[in-house]
């Protein structure tokens, strides 16, 4: 009878073998590449021969000549619960999560009392996990730029509130940046809902964005209606890498200059002198 143990296969990819390996970059982080391989471009970036490749992609986040710029105009809020009204949402593609864990972390039901509708404000805020991020009211950024903007406050109309605020957010990474847009209770400064999302994930048009909760639950029938366009913007704010890789260069320039100015001092003169 026959050896019928399962043979070993061995598969030969040519694609495997020109993909690095995972320590190749980790032992060419911090070296320098050599100043005949690297030069500066007509616009400042940094060019680099085939050899020099993998040098350039051994540290994340790149530099950007182009920042991705999603407008986002707030258009309205729409059925907000009233204060200490819990109108947690068990359904949808998930909801299966909250039959399977305790009723405090979703949250329960709770009727609204008798106040008024809350007065609230929206702030816009963007949290990247590397690279430039900004949020501003204004094109191009100032100087200053920040990384949250808040709406003016609406008093006494919690319940479906027009916005009419337009915000342009700015990242150069932005399938690395999240952004978030949290609902504020002006009266009592505390958060009322929230909705966040991957910023290069958005779609443009009219949009319904659904809101939730502190314990991140969706809150029944709570929704912000918004418009989302794109564009680019020019990248002004290199990033502290990008910045000494151009002084490093521009040091590599300033001994090479050095060096053809002592070549030609040490070069014997060709003409002939006059007696």
């Amino acid at each position: 009878m026959g050896d019928k143990s399962p043979r070993r296969v061995s598969v030969h990819s040519s694609e495997s073998e020109r993909s690095p390996r995972r320590g190749s970059v980790r032992s060419q982080e911090g070296t320098t590449p050599s100043r005949a391989t690297r030069r500066l471009g007509t616009r400042g970036a940094v060019e680099t021969n085939p050899d020099e490749l993998s040098q350039e992609l051994s540290y994340w986040p790149p530099a950007r000549d182009q920042l991705h710029c999603a407008t986002i105009r707030l258009l309205s809020i729409h059925q907000l619960p009233k204060r200490r009204e819990k109108r947690p949402r068990y359904d949808g593609s998930r909801g299966a999560c909250h039959k399977y864990h305790l009723a405090e972390l979703s949250g329960v039901v709770g009727p609204p009392d008798e106040s008024e509708s809350s007065s609230l404000a929206v702030s816009v805020s963007l949290h990247p996990t590397g690279g430039f991020s900004a949020v501003s009211t204004t094109l191009p950024l100032p100087q200053n730029v920040e990384h949250e903007f808040v709406t003016s406050a609406i008093y006494g109309n919690g319940m479906n509130a027009p916005l009419g605020e337009t915000v342009h957010c700015i990242a150069a990474e932005p399938h690395a940046t999240f952004l978030r847009i949290g609902v504020i209770d002006e009266d009592y400064r505390t958060d009322i809902a929230y909705t966040s999302a991957v910023l290069g994930r958005l779609r443009r048009g009219y949009r319904v964005l659904q809101l939730r909760n502190a314990l991140g639950t969706r809150i029944e029938l709570a929704y912000l209606l918004v418009h989302i366009g794109f564009s680019s913007e020019t990248n002004f704010w290199p990033s502290p890498r990008h910045l000494r890789d151009l002084g490093q260069i521009m040091n590599h320039l300033a001994e090479d200059n050095e060096d053809l100015k002592q070549k030609l001092r040490n070069q014997p003169s060709s003409g002939s002198t006059c007696p």
